[in-house]
């Protein structure tokens, strides 16, 4: 089994244009290398999530997950209900 891994990601800190480029060239890795699964041990967030970085996090899990299955879990900068959004993938 392949499993592809990334973290601390910290949506929200200024920096979401080079976050975004940044998974979606880790997206063609894994899809080249054909990961069987993608976790994502946490620090979505810099801090408690805003709109914009909910609906950034739902684009980027939602092209990772067209890859292969994709396991988060909160970190310690990741608030209560910043990670719902893995519901609507």
């Amino acid at each position: 089994m392949k499993i592809g891994s990334s973290s601390d990601w910290h949506i929200d800190a200024g920096m979401d244009e080079d976050i975004a480029s940044s998974v979606r060239q880790m997206a063609m890795i894994f899809e080249e290398k054909k990961v069987d699964l993608i976790a994502l041990p946490g620090d979505f967030f810099d801090r408690k999530s805003t709109a914009d970085g909910r609906n950034l996090l739902r684009s980027l899990m939602q092209t990772l997950a067209n890859i292969a299955p994709v396991i988060g879990v909160y970190g310690n900068h990741d608030q209560p209900g910043d990670l719902d959004i893995f519901g609507q993938i």
